[in-house]
């Protein structure tokens, strides 16, 4: 055989020995270098189709904040719709067509079935039946829907949001129609790679799209479908982040999902395309290590030969040896191991030699060692009388370990096989409240009688399981009961059951801090929930009924009102609650029994119906409903000062968490009420600030003077009849008043000149934006007040100045303070020119909006004057009398 001879062993060992770090270290670096390449290229792949997604993700989100944009001039629609000119509406629709080049259609739907569009549609069918309708009915909030139409009308993807009224219901529906054809070619702007197939895929699994390479090798075309159909399916219930499936053996699909639409874009491609690169690797690799193979087998014969030879001697003199040849020895010259070998054998032979004669001599003193183990042997009779002595100890012990027991806070019991208890210590009785002669020697079938609830399955229980910490109730003769905590341990011998001992903890103490804890935890969530409201809140109203309407919600409650003192009487200022119904609105005097108390004092008061209750008018209607017991005036403290009350009418007596909660909540109140106060207080010096500093631009030329406040005037009573918010309100009002600032860069002779400007002169009035906006731009004003000043004198076809910088389109808040501006400026007798007539000035307006004009918002200024023509007076005449005055 092969390893018959020590040479061959040697051989194999070198070779075997040489062979692992080499396959090892092959494979090493194959499984590197090939787990590199591999998921470098899929690391790629992956990427590559996560980017374009979240490309279209964001090119969806900022569409959709385009139909919130649209969606927030409700209030303009609606007084549109309430004209009843339905022309007026689609015209506004179609003004808003522009928002996207894929927009095809804006359209709104009301709950009376009223429909408005932006253009003609081919829609077949009740549109409130269809899903774009319904879904953003049944969400309250914009949702996308796909739409399959016939040829005539093309598949679209709607942008969905309601209309809510006052009461937060929904009024109608804003859709906004996108083409799908339009989506899908942002898809398909991706830079594709060569071999790519990309499919857009639903989550209902409908492919919408395929393009990109159009040949792959995936078999017939019933296989091409039913793999195609099974790669969708593995797409769409995959997670909804990116990744790659294998689809087979020769293709790898990587997929990305776009989430505002729960669309996956997946591309196909040939497995080869990523593992090809491998194949020279594995050649070489493979190549390598057959040469090394080759030469250490080579080496392997050569210095096997050589080590082998010294042993072939030594193996010939053991035999020798195991002869009885003592005497042989054999001669090496080497000094190296192999040489200390052959000395090693030659002192061996010599005392084996010698051994074989002590051998002999042995024998005679075994004799006489058999004589010393018959003296062992009484020794060991001696150690068993030890041992006796030892096992009474262990006794001992043990009646210490039972003393033990005894003396332990726990119950410690044990039970035999069939459930009968044999022992228990003495804590019987304080644990369970029985006597201990009534729980030892009985069976757990008796004992489980006192378990609350779930005794049955606790005696099954005890059989399968060690219970660990169980909780359970246990009830005495007298019903009184008890929370105890349960440990056991089932003792076997042999797999068989032969007893369960365990421990009982009386727990009812810890369980009640427990239940304190829980119910602290719970107060502080209440209070902490309605703060959140009242931080948010800005008007001292607002505040009030969020306070009230937190508490109603949160707490078990008939009615709560909170009171504010004004005058030396409490005013209602928000009730809420199941007897709101019931509350007097009229002002309590300071001085009336019980609630004046709490003014002067700072003091809760609980007044209970039956004992403490003196008739007045303001709870007369409450008393009278017999739903109520109680009143608690709670002070509204701030800084040592009480401002008002808080009064709460409950049917139970509030306990001590809940008193804590409100007392909370009231000293918020009064905190944030101050600081409200003093927010307003900073907003008003802030205005004036503002028109002081528009009063001594205005100077500069006594003919502008009171412009400055006009144009914002003007310009306030435009942003709210478009129903704009308060903030963007507000931002137009400071924008009117610092629209000029930039004049105060301008001489005064070129303000004031009466005749016609020249070239040099008109340029430095055009400079005027430009200089405003240099002034303010390190105030910290908002980009629409910024817009406003920079822009008010850019027209709506985006001529006019400032010429050096470009815009796409002139913002709205310049569209209105450019339209205030221009019809201050006619209205108004300058240097050089007389004031024309607000008749001549609308017609103006109306004359050039949809060039120098946004005709959206001449509109609006046409709207005001026809509905109220003493708005546009007022404002007017309130500053001409204030102008004259100062000239005179």
């Amino acid at each position: 055989m092969f390893l018959s001879s020590y040479r061959k062993k040697l051989i194999g060992l070198f070779t075997l020995i040489a062979l692992v770090p080499i396959i090892l270290f092959a494979v090493s670096v194959y499984a590197r270098i090939n787990t590199y390449i591999i998921e470098e290229n899929l690391n790629a792949k992956t990427s590559f189709v996560s980017n374009e997604a979240e490309k279209l993700d964001i090119w969806l989100m900022a569409n959709a904040e385009k139909v919130n944009d649209i969606s927030t001039n409700y209030p303009f629609i609606k007084a549109l719709m309430n004209e009843e000119d339905e022309a007026r509406v689609n015209e506004y629709l179609a003004s808003q067509l522009t928002s996207s080049k894929e927009v095809v259609n804006l359209r709104i739907i009301m709950m009376d079935s009223k429909e408005y569009s932006s253009k003609e549609t081919n829609l077949s069918g009740n549109p409130k039946l269809k899903p774009d309708y319904l879904n953003a009915v049944a969400e309250k909030k914009l949702i996308w829907t796909l739409q399959d139409y016939t040829d005539d009308y093309p598949s679209i993807i709607t942008a969905s949001v309601p209309f809510f009224d006052n009461n937060g219901e929904v009024e109608g529906v804003l859709l906004v129609d996108y083409s799908l054809d339009g989506i899908l070619n942002k898809i398909k702007e991706v830079k594709k790679e060569d071999k790519f197939i990309n499919f857009v895929v639903t989550k209902q699994g409908k492919v919408l799209d395929v393009f990109g390479e159009e040949e792959l090798n995936l078999g017939t075309s019933e296989d091409y479908e039913k793999k195609i159909s099974a790669l969708v399916s593995k797409t769409i219930y995959s997670d909804t982040g990116r990744g790659n499936i294998y689809l087979d053996r020769n293709y790898l699909a990587f997929y990305s999902t776009v989430t505002s639409m729960d669309w996956k874009i997946v591309s196909l491609i040939p497995r080869y395309t990523i593992y090809d690169s491998l194949d020279v690797l594995i050649k070489n690799v493979f190549l390598i290590t057959a040469i090394s193979l080759f030469s250490v087998f080579a080496l392997a014969m050569l210095f096997s030969g050589i080590f082998s030879e010294p042993l072939v001697k030594l193996k010939n003199g053991a035999i020798e040896i195991q002869n009885g040849n003592y005497d042989y020895k054999f001669e090496i010259r080497k000094k190296d191991e192999f040489g200390q070998v052959a000395l090693a054998f030659n002192d061996m032979a010599s005392k084996l030699k010698k051994s074989y004669k002590d051998l002999n001599d042995n024998n005679i003193m075994l004799v006489d060692a058999n004589e010393q183990l018959q003296d062992i042997n009484m020794e060991l009779e001696a150690s068993y009388e030890q041992l006796k002595a030892t096992s009474d100890q262990l006794n001992e012990s043990e009646q210490r370990f039972r003393a033990l027991l005894g003396n332990m806070d726990d119950l410690v019991w044990i039970m035999d096989r069939n459930l009968n208890v044999i022992f228990a210590n003495d804590r019987v009785e304080a644990v369970l409240k029985v006597r201990k002669e009534r729980f030892v020697g009985r069976n757990l079938n008796e004992l489980v009688s006192y378990v609350a609830g779930d005794g049955e399955i606790f005696l099954s229980d005890i059989f399968e399981i060690d219970y660990k910490n169980r909780e359970i109730h246990v009830t005495n003769s007298s019903k009184s009961s008890t929370i105890v905590e349960v440990n056991t341990k089932r003792v076997y011998e042999n797999n068989r059951l032969i007893a369960i001992h365990g421990v009982i903890r009386d727990i009812t103490e810890r369980k009640k801090m427990e239940e304190s804890i829980i119910k602290r935890n719970e107060e502080l969530v209440v209070i902490n929930r309605v703060s959140k409201g009242l931080t948010t809140a800005m008007n001292i109203d607002t505040l009030m009924q969020r306070a009230v309407d937190g508490i109603i919600r949160l707490m078990n409650i008939s009615l709560c009102t909170i009171r504010l003192l004004e005058d030396d009487k409490l005013v209602l200022k928000a009730f809420s609650g199941d007897l709101s119904d019931l509350v007097n609105a009229g002002s309590i005097p300071v001085d009336e029994n019980g609630i004046g108390e709490v003014i002067r004092t700072g003091k809760i008061q609980i007044f209970e119906l039956a004992k403490d209750y003196h008739e007045n008018i303001y709870a007369e209607k409450l008393v009278k409903s017999g739903k109520i017991n109680y009143f608690s005036v709670l002070p509204i403290k701030a800084r040592g000062k009480t401002a008002g009350v808080m009064i709460v009418s409950s049917k139970e007596k509030l306990d001590k968490g809940e008193f804590s909660v409100l007392a909370s909540i009231s000293s918020q109140i009064a905190l944030i009420t101050e600081n409200i106060s003093l927010y307003q207080g900073l907003k008003n010096n802030y205005i004036k600030t503002i028109e002081t500093l528009a009063a001594a631009i205005e100077a500069k030329d006594e003919y502008t003077e009171g412009h400055s406040n006009r144009v914002a005037k003007y310009g306030l009573e435009i942003a709210r009849y478009m129903g704009m918010p308060k903030r963007f309100c507000e931002e137009i009002e400071v924008a009117g008043i610092l629209h000029d600032v930039g004049k105060i860069g301008i001489k005064d002779g070129v303000l004031s000149k009466p005749g016609k400007l020249t070239d040099k002169e008109y340029e430095m009035i055009r400079r005027h934006p430009m200089i405003g906006s240099k002034i303010l731009e390190g105030v910290g004003f908002s980009d629409t007040i910024m817009n406003a000043i920079k822009f008010h004198h850019k027209r709506y076809d985006l001529k006019g100045y400032p010429q050096e910088i470009y815009i796409e389109e002139l913002p709205l808040e310049a569209a209105i303070i450019g339209v205030a501006d221009a019809f201050d400026a006619m209205t108004t007798s300058r240097a050089y020119k007389s004031a024309i007539t607000i008749e001549e000035a609308i017609e103006e307006l109306i004359k050039n909006k949809e060039a120098q004009f946004n005709p959206y918002i001449v509109d609006i200024m046409v709207d005001i004057y026809k509905r109220d023509k003493s708005i546009i007076e007022k404002i007017m005449q309130s500053d001409i009398i204030t102008e004259r005055t100062s000239l005179a």
